[in-house]
């Protein structure tokens, strides 16, 4: 009976309320956010043990560790898309639901514009998430920097397509958008969209990627909230990926273009110094190396481009957009941060977290 009258209180429109039920309302907020961070920490540890296994599996066959860190790579990504986070999704259902949110068409020119704006955003916070990181290097020598791009260039070229562009923007979006806001937007749109870009952050496990993803959760949990249709955050997150995927297509293709001669990221070694004589000796060679160079160039070219274009839609529309009056606000002002984050499920999420992230940091 009690879960029951929890469950009603979580699906009312907000009113006007006095101290009590303003109370009222706050414990039942803090108890319902605590239960979503206890079940995203089961999943992590679901995801973390499936990892471990598999690792444990390699150097069981290869005692000697002679495996292939790539195929590695590949096995772990295959097995967190096709069982963990299927896994988890189940997991988080055993949370009730919130009031549903109304849905909202999105036209084309509002998906491109949203998208110009979150890529400017993420490009942003790259930029903010790689010099925290710097500067924690000059401070401590011997960070780890977690490369992206060599954990990409590592995947063939459909499975990267596959995961980046296709799996991480479905699952990635029921996950922390969709299945998390459901349950938390009865405590606030505010709430909501800080709770999905916060632990969106956290849950990529480093503190590269920890500003931009947790820019751009936000912004689509920003999306989600004001359309009630996961498939435009879906939209927005594969067109941001296949950015970055082109990019890592393009060098594979200059690096399979001069046999291996331009590794990884080593985009400065096409420019100082090209292989001009192995390019004449092998015309194969050459046109894969000026095709990928040219494409790398115009590549360069639209992400200039897109952050400009993502700025100047910012300064005009930013504050517009944000100044929208709320659906809901049903955790008084004041009381909200602590609500969201300092509960016993927030923070035993969060602590997990960090502890991960400051573990592979420091190495």
């Amino acid at each position: 009976m009690k879960q029951k009258m929890e469950s009603n209180t979580m699906n009312q429109t907000t009113v006007p309320m006095g101290e009590q039920e303003s109370k009222y309302i706050t414990k039942l907020a803090r108890k319902q956010l605590s239960r979503i961070g206890f079940v995203y920490l089961a999943g992590t540890v679901l995801l973390l043990a499936l990892e471990l296994s598999l690792v444990r599996l390699f150097q069981f066959g290869n005692p000697d560790g002679g495996y292939d860190s790539s195929v590695l790579t590949f096995c772990n990504l295959f097995l967190r898309f096709v069982l963990g986070y299927p896994l988890m999704l189940c997991l988080i259902h055993l949370v009730k639901k919130g009031k549903p949110i109304p849905e909202k068409k999105m036209k084309a020119g509002s998906i491109f514009t949203a998208f110009f704006m979150s890529y400017a955003m993420a490009m942003i916070a790259n930029i903010i998430g790689l010099l925290l990181t710097s500067i924690i290097n000059a401070f401590h020598e011997g960070v780890n920097i977690t490369d992206l791009q060599e954990t990409m260039l590592a995947l063939p070229s459909v499975w990267l397509i596959l995961f980046v562009c296709v799996g991480a923007p479905v699952f990635e979006e029921l996950i922390f958008r969709k299945a998390l806001i459901d349950r938390a937007i009865y405590c606030g749109e505010g709430i909501a969209i800080a709770m999905s870009g916060v632990m969106f952050g956290l849950f990529h496990g480093n503190l590269n990627q920890f500003v931009y993803a947790a820019a751009l959760g936000a912004f689509f949990a920003f999306i989600y909230v004001r359309t009630g249709k996961i498939r435009y955050t879906m939209i927005l997150h594969a067109m941001v990926n296949s950015m970055g995927t082109i990019g890592t297509l393009l060098l594979k293709l200059l690096s399979e273009g001069t046999d291996g001669y331009l590794q990884g990221t080593e985009v400065l070694t096409l420019v100082s110094s090209p292989d001009l004589y192995g390019l004449l000796k092998d015309p194969l060679s050459g046109v894969m190396y000026l095709g990928g160079a040219i494409g790398l160039c115009i590549w360069l070219l639209a992400i200039a481009a897109f952050v400009i274009t993502g700025i100047i839609l910012w300064i005009i529309k930013g504050k517009r957009l944000f100044l929208l009056p709320p659906r809901e606000l049903s955790v008084p002002k004041g009381k909200r941060f602590s609500t969201a984050f300092l509960n016993p499920g927030m923070i035993c999420f969060c602590m997990v977290w960090i502890l991960l992230i400051g573990s592979s940091l420091l190495g």
